[in-house]
């Protein structure tokens, strides 16, 4: 057997032993001779997408498909390399072709659902992939995909439910895991939301991209030092990976290292010029060096790459407020909140910009909306306590300043209380010691309501510089007066001032 009756079973036998240049020279000579060989102008495509030239199989495939337009194959395989190239629009009209000429396929509506996530058509996509789970409920793949875009909507239960499917199924796809987690740590599980990157790593210790999602993660959980160690990591297994780099430069700016911070970020943008993450790391490190011209103009590049990045209107607008255009700040929150009406942080520093103008009632208003929009949020709680005290609204307003202790921020510019000893609870006959927490100005200030303590049946100690003490032995409000720093008994309460 020779010339194109041979040509044809030495390219199928060369495809299955994977010989694709073997493969290819067969095609080759039987494309040169029957140029309306439909099989081998598709088999050809396939070829040339392995070896990665991508141009030539999609001419392959595009001459399959002029001679045999109602080819089911040519269409699905000629989408899947559009896929690979991330043309997700025009994979998606292939794929479109393909399921209109076999609608019970599975595997073409799944790749047509996958194709409209990718789009940001996400209700689309839903209605797509749940009929293919309807077909076929064994499909782990699409499971995961589908809770992504229905957490997207919003179905976060729902949403839950199927990546449990998912994992069910495929217990030992370490994808799959992984997604999950990511899942979890933007829904507010971060315990949940490590166990699932932990075993995603147990499965895959080289997956990189969970490992940088593992460092954001452990920052969330206070645990900054060993989440730059999961990015190093990351990016010694993946150089290339920009958010990985990304990751490193937030979690750096954290632990104050600013030129390190920066320098990763930018690493991060040579790898991908276009990394919104990157830019709006970039920007909140010149922040922090006080360096707010050039974090105002990297925010501004990351509007204009996506002008519905609620967090980069959000940085934009912490920067102005740094620059104390005020109202200009305000503007850029509300195009936050037009983008995100949830967006809990923007609320509170709409809140705090408003507070700057003297606005008390808006100020208000905004962070109630915040705690509306995260509960558990103790910075909007905090600032709430302290608008409510400046209308004289004392018990909700010393209520909602209790939050402090829980912002990290206060945490980090002050410490721990110093004193693990309960609070004083008002209650008579306890000997409660007065702990400096505030300014030298507050102390003299807040220190004539020791009074309220002996008033309540109670004894107020105040520890004080040795310098204040005959000063404020004489304000009748202290029953004690100590040096600084006393050794105090663990079961006396405390209470700040």
């Amino acid at each position: 057997m020779t010339g194109a009756a041979a040509w044809w079973p030495g390219a199928i036998a060369a495809h299955q032993r994977e010989d694709w240049q073997g493969c290819l020279t067969q095609l080759e000579s039987l494309v040169a001779a029957v140029p309306t060989h439909v099989e081998a102008l598709r088999l050809r495509g396939d070829v040339l997408r392995r070896l990665n030239r991508l141009a030539e199989g999609e001419q392959s495939y595009a001459a399959a498909a002029a001679l045999a337009p109602q080819c089911f194959e040519v269409q699905q395989e000629w989408g899947r390399l559009l896929w690979q190239q991330q043309r997700y629009g025009e994979a998606c009209d292939r794929f479109g072709a393909a399921l209109a000429l076999r609608p019970e396929d599975g595997n073409v509506r799944a790749d047509l659902g996958i194709t409209l996530h990718m789009l940001g058509r996400t209700h689309e996509a839903v209605a797509c992939l749940q009929e293919v789970v309807a077909q076929d409920p064994n499909r782990a793949d699409v499971w995961a995909v589908l809770a992504i875009a229905q957490g997207q909507l919003g179905q976060v239960d729902t949403a839950i439910v199927h990546f449990e499917k998912a994992v069910a199924i495929a217990p030992d796809n370490p994808q799959h895991w992984s997604n999950y987690g990511a899942f979890l740590s933007q829904n507010g599980e971060p315990q949940k939301a490590l166990d699932c990157y932990e075993k995603a790593l147990a499965l895959n210790p080289d997956l990189a991209a969970a490992l940088s999602n593992k460092g954001v993660l452990l920052k969330e959980l206070g645990r900054v030092d060993e989440g730059i160690a999961a990015c190093r990591q990351a990016i010694a297994l993946a150089p290339d990976l920009a958010d990985a780099h990304s990751n490193l430069g937030m979690l750096l700016k954290e632990k104050g290292k600013l030129e390190e911070a920066i320098a990763a970020c930018q690493k991060a943008l040579e790898l991908n010029p276009r990394s919104v993450s990157a830019l709006n790391n970039l920007g909140n490190a010149l922040q922090d060096k006080n360096e707010v011209a050039r974090a105002r103009r990297v925010y501004e590049q990351v509007i204009a790459l996506n002008p519905q990045d609620a967090k980069a209107y959000g940085n934009l607008a912490n920067a102005l407020q740094k620059e104390d255009e005020v109202e200009a700040a305000i503007v850029a929150y509300e195009q936050a909140l037009a983008v995100q009406p949830d967006y809990a942080l923007a609320l509170n520093n709409l809140g705090n910009a408003h507070l700057r103008k003297g606005d008390v009632t808006k100020a208000i208003e905004c962070y109630q909306r915040a705690i509306a929009a995260d509960p558990a949020y103790p910075e909007a709680r905090f600032h709430l306590g302290m608008a409510q005290l400046l209308t004289g609204k004392y018990e909700e307003g010393w209520a909602g300043y209790e939050y402090r202790w829980q912002m990290a921020e206060f945490l980090r510019q002050n410490g721990a209380p110093a004193f693990r000893v309960p609070q004083w609870d008002g209650s008579p006959g306890k000997r409660v010691l007065l702990v400096n927490e505030q300014g030298l100005g507050d102390r003299l200030q807040f220190v004539r309501y020791g009074a309220l303590v002996q008033a309540a049946g109670s004894v107020p100690i105040y520890p004080c510089p040795k310098v204040f003490g005959p000063v404020l032995a004489g304000c009748g409000a202290l029953t004690e007066i100590l040096p600084e720093g006393p050794r105090c008994h663990p079961s006396m309460p405390m209470c700040p001032c």
